[in-house]
């Protein structure tokens, strides 16, 4: 019998606790409902509270089976570095077993560098979520010390096999040139932050590992070709009419999967007794469509030599946990000035 991951097959996670970055909308929207039906308490991370709740009384007008105390806002900006550091911060929870660093941004053609001097793909997809993930990292192993396990799972793409000359760090903290304009410079810029993405996910599992962390369980899943999300605009910012996002996004709802679909494999990362039963740690996981089409399973996949750089994966590390460093520094200084 060919192996099937349901809805009902994720397990009673009562009393477990879990944040779920960009759960607006979109993929995070369903992972956050297939996670809170399981009896798992669920902070929605993102911009605006108010928007938070909005997401909050969706989910309840459309599930009224979740559970009115298992649902909570936590206001987390990726775009700043400082922004996710105050979100970690101020996350009230006692215990935290699951992270899915769901969020992210493509296809933006704001060439103006972040706060922090970042790229602003990298800076929302990958530096964000560093600092988000990293100070919530005590908590998450402290947690997996007193209730056996956790897992921090870090939501990538496919499109990473596109960043075919591997990370460009010459381009990180540098002003966009113009061979990173327009609609294929925006394509580059997105798949450069979904390499980042794996390339985080798999420092962070061996440095876990490399400190006894054991079980702590750090996977990279890629959701599947879902254009049903918004990410990627309509084409406008590039000047592109209307009507040609709209046209692919059509194209590709025809030979794509849903977004409760999509939302499987970070689940499966998430919640699966297989992961631990099976060792699965530092992986680039992805779906497994049946001959209809439709979602049926994940699984792990190989990578491509250029997500298997460790030297890259530690460059980027150093260079991401030097930024936090310095906000951190300045923050410490204008506070005490």
């Amino acid at each position: 019998m060919a192996p099937r991951f349901n809805t009902s097959d994720i397990p009673d996670l009562t009393g477990k606790v879990a944040i779920v970055t960009g759960a607006k909308r979109g993929l995070g929207f369903e992972t956050t409902y297939l996670l809170a039906q399981a009896g798992c308490t669920v902070y929605l991370a993102g911009r605006g509270l108010s928007s938070l709740e909005e997401s909050i009384t969706r989910l309840k007008t459309t599930y009224p089976s979740l559970s009115t105390s298992n649902l909570h806002p936590l206001e987390l900006d990726l775009s700043s570095t400082a922004a996710s550091i105050a979100a970690a911060k101020s996350f009230p929870g006692s215990r935290l077993d699951i992270i899915i660093a769901n969020a992210g941004i493509s296809l933006d053609n704001n060439t103006t560098l972040s706060p922090d001097g970042w790229e602003r793909h990298l800076q929302t997809n990958h530096l964000g979520h560093f600092a988000f993930i990293t100070t919530l990292l005590p908590l998450v192993e402290a947690t997996a010390r007193e209730h056996g396990e956790a897992r921090v799972v870090v939501v990538t793409s496919n499109g990473y096999t596109y960043a075919t000359e591997g990370l460009d760090f010459s381009a990180i903290q540098s002003e966009v040139p113009p061979s990173l304009l327009g609609f294929s410079g925006g394509i580059k810029r997105y798949t450069q932050s979904k390499l980042a993405n794996i390339l985080f996910a798999r420092e962070l599992d061996r440095r876990l590992r490399e400190r006894g962390v054991e079980n702590v369980w750090v996977n990279a899943p890629h959701p599947g070709l879902i254009t049903s999300t918004g990410l990627g605009g309509t084409g406008e910012q590039f000047g592109a009419p209307t009507f040609i996002g709209k046209l692919l996004r059509a194209i590709g709802a025809c030979i794509g999967i849903s977004e409760r679909e999509g939302a499987m494999t970070q689940t499966w990362a998430a919640t699966s007794k297989q992961i631990v039963e099976e060792g699965i740690h530092g992986q680039y996981l992805v779906p497994v469509l049946g001959w209809t089409r439709r979602y049926a399973y994940s699984q792990v996949e190989k990578l491509k030599e250029t997500a298997l750089d460790d030297e890259a994966a530690k460059k980027l590390w150093e260079l991401s946990e030097k930024t936090v460093d310095n906000v951190q520094k300045a923050a410490t200084g204008s506070s005490g000035s």
